[in-house]
C-alpha cells in the first residue's frame, strides 16, 4: 500500500520538525500539516487512505479551554497521538497528559501513542503499522470545519534593521502580549519570529504557543526581523500598539 500522513494538533506542537525529522526516515512518503489559518494547501483527493496523526506537546499543561475543545475535536479523528519534546517535559506536565489521554482516549487501541524525542527519529520505528489508514473521503469531511478555522488570525509586524529599525525590548513584548491574553480576551496561539533585543547581543528567535514561551539565539535573513501572531480575537491596532511601545 502506498501510504500517506496528515498531521494534525495545536498550532505549535512540532508538526513541521515533526515532518523534517521523518522525512530523513521515509523521504519518498507524502507528508501534509493541517493548517489553521488558511485554506489547505495540500490535495487529499489523488489519495484513497491517509494515517492522521495528531501531535501534543507534552511540555506545558494545556489551559485554554477553546484550545482543549479544538484538541479533542482532532484527537477524535487521530489515527495515532505522536506525543512531541517528551525529552523537554517535566514529569509533572507528562503526568498531566498521561491523565488528560487517559480521559480523552481512554484504552481504545486503534489509536496507538508514540513518545517523540525531539533528537530524532529511531530507525528501527515501525511507522507503517502505527495507526489505520483512513479513507480520505472520511477525513475531508471530519476535518473540515479546522481548515481553514473561522476567525482564526494572522497579524505579521516586520522589522528592517539595515534600514535603522529599533530593537525591541523583550521583556515588555512579552509583557505585552500575555496581557493581551488575560485582560482582553485574545486567543494568542502561536507566536513566531526573530527580532533584535535591548537586552542581548545577537538576534532572539521567539516561540509561543496557547501554552507557554520558549525564547532562544536565532538568526536574521538580511537583518530582516519579523514577529507572526495567530489566534483568535486578535485586536490588531492594539498589538500594533504593543509592537511600538516594545521599541521606544
Amino acid at each position: 500500500m502506498n501510504h500517506a500522513v496528515l498531521l494534525t494538533g495545536l498550532p505549535g506542537a512540532g508538526k513541521s520538525r515533526f515532518k523534517q525529522a521523518f522525512a530523513k526516515q521515509a523521504p519518498l512518503v507524502p507528508v501534509m500539516e493541517l493548517g489553521l489559518a488558511n485554506e489547505p494547501s495540500f490535495q487529499l483527493s489523488s489519495f484513497e487512505a491517509i494515517k492522521v496523526w495528531c501531535l501534543i506537546d507534552v511540555r506545558s499543561k494545556l489551559e485554554d479551554t477553546a484550545a482543549e475543545h479544538v484538541l479533542q475535536r482532532m484527537l477524535a479523528q487521530a489515527s495515532g497521538v505522536v506525543l512531541s519534546f517528551v525529552d523537554q517535559a517535566d514529569l509533572m506536565a507528562q503526568s498531566y497528559w498521561q491523565a488528560w489521554l487517559a480521559d480523552n482516549v481512554g484504552s481504545q487501541t486503534d489509536c496507538p501513542r508514540f513518545r517523540w524525542f525531539s533528537t530524532g527519529l529511531p530507525s528501527d520505528w515501525d511507522w507503517q503499522s502505527f495507526g489505520h489508514d483512513q479513507p480520505v473521503e472520511t477525513v475531508i469531511d471530519s476535518l473540515a470545519s479546522f481548515s481553514p478555522m473561522a476567525h482564526y488570525e494572522r497579524v505579521t509586524f516586520a522589522y528592517d534593521y539595515a534600514q535603522g529599525a529599533n530593537p525591541t525590548n523583550l521583556e515588555h513584548l512579552l509583557l505585552g502580549l500575555d496581557a493581551s491574553r488575560q485582560n482582553l480576551g485574545m486567543e494568542i496561539w502561536r507566536v513566531q519570529g526573530v527580532v533584535k533585543t535591548t537586552e542581548y547581543v545577537n538576534p532572539v528567535a521567539i516561540e509561543g504557543t496557547v501554552n507557554r514561551w520558549d525564547t532562544f539565539a536565532g538568526e536574521l535573513d538580511n537583518e530582516l526581523g519579523h514577529l507572526r501572531i495567530e489566534g483568535l480575537n486578535l485586536d490588531k491596532a492594539w498589538l500594533q500598539q504593543i509592537m511600538d511601545a516594545s521599541v521606544l
